[in-house]
């Protein structure tokens, strides 16, 4: 008898077992599979330079050619990272700034900072997340609600038609008159002429 109870308490085991293996399974499998697909975070060298950047509220709109000026900038400079900010790339591809943070420093760049103010620039990592809307159309819908690109209300919307007839960035760039900085130039070193060996002349005898 007691061994027929534990043949049954056995096979009820197992007959719980199996379903719950397979559950497990079937959420293993899951999860690989939703690991595969995910998007890979999209970095800031991933955009195509250069990029239009436009911050919320109409704060500031300005260009940047490469990806170390975005997560660089001057202490409270008005191009620091904000959440929101949508940063639109030369293949027209909007992504919006998210989880701004501004990176943590060590002692040295502390007290550099402090005894040189305004001589380091602070670093800062955020997210981009891709929106639903992107384009050329969409470009040019950023581009008729942003804020005035020059005083005179004339030449504002000259510039603002202008630069949504473009199909390149660059031709939006220059329709709206934003220009890429100097390079910063390095002093060519002087090199001392060539010297050329002495000859002396024989004397006359």
């Amino acid at each position: 008898m007691t061994e027929t109870k534990s043949k049954k308490r056995s096979t009820v085991s197992l007959l719980v077992a199996i379903p719950v293996l397979l559950l497990v399974s079937i959420l293993l499998l899951a999860m690989k599979v939703n690991s595969f697909f995910r998007r890979k975070p999209i970095s800031v060298d991933d955009l195509k330079f250069p990029v239009l950047v436009f911050q919320p509220n109409g704060a500031a709109v300005f260009a940047e050619w490469d990806p170390i000026a975005l997560v660089k900038v001057e202490e409270n400079s008005r191009r620091t990272p904000t959440n929101g900010t949508i940063i639109i790339d030369a293949a027209f591809n909007q992504y919006t700034q998210e989880n701004v943070q501004r990176v943590q420093e060590g002692e040295i760049k502390w007290i550099g900072r402090y005894l040189f103010p305004g001589a380091m620039r602070v670093k800062y990592k955020f997210d981009l997340k891709p929106l639903e809307t992107s384009g050329l159309e969409a470009l040019r819908a950023q581009l008729r609600a942003a804020p005035p690109f020059n005083d005179d209300p004339a030449e504002d919307a000259a510039m603002r038609s202008a630069a949504q007839q473009q199909t390149t960035m660059a031709g939006v760039l220059d329709a709206l008159k934003i220009v890429k900085p100097p390079e910063p130039t390095t002093q060519p070193t002087e090199t001392a002429p060539p010297t050329t060996e002495e000859t002396v002349e024989p004397e006359p005898k």
